[in-house]
């Protein structure tokens, strides 16, 4: 609402959706399933904020953990090269039994709850969630913070961990401070 979205302008407009599971849910969809619907992103999300914003340009990104950084780094880049005037950035995800089983197979889910500022603490547990954040190209007096750089870095060390050296965190650091 504070963000004063003008439809006028929906050339200059960009949507980025983030999502860390993408469409797996729909592997496992059957009409028996106890299992949560991916619909709230996928099948209903996408589609209903397209159909409202019909020239707007919509990008989908399913990168993982890093899904929502990387829409708004997109967004942010897009924004400071004029390609457009504002963006939308909607990120959603909803329990999915891939997801879980990575994590279990990594061992990062708690077995017996999270209990994340305890000293015998075992793990995460998985939730669902969705938050919409608009990116202007102009910093204004109703503006809640500000952007001033974005850093990416990719080591090719381990799918799931980074290089111990640290080389991909100092370099993604020092382009965000740059």
């Amino acid at each position: 609402m504070d963000a004063k979205i003008i439809k006028r302008n929906e050339d200059k407009t960009l949507i980025c959706f983030a999502t860390s599971n993408g469409l797996e849910d729909n592997i496992f969809k059957s009409e028996d399933s106890k299992l949560i619907d991916a619909m709230s992103c996928h099948t209903f999300l996408i589609p209903t904020v397209s159909s409202k914003f019909k020239k707007f340009k919509i990008t989908c990104f399913n990168t993982a953990c890093a899904s929502g950084g990387d829409a708004i780094s997109y967004a942010y880049r897009e924004l400071k090269y004029n390609h457009y005037k504002q963006a939308i950035v909607i990120g959603a995800d909803t329990l999915s039994p891939i997801t879980a089983s990575g994590f279990m197979s990594l061992g990062a889910m708690s077995l017996k709850g999270c209990k994340p500022f305890t000293t015998n603490r075992d793990g995460m547990s998985l939730g669902e969630g969705a938050a919409c954040i608009v990116l202007s190209s102009q910093y204004t007096s109703n503006s809640y913070s500000e952007i001033i750089g974005v850093g990416q870095a990719n080591d090719h060390y381990h799918i799931t961990a980074p290089n111990p050296d640290g080389t991909a965190l100092f370099t993604a650091m020092n382009n965000a401070i740059r």
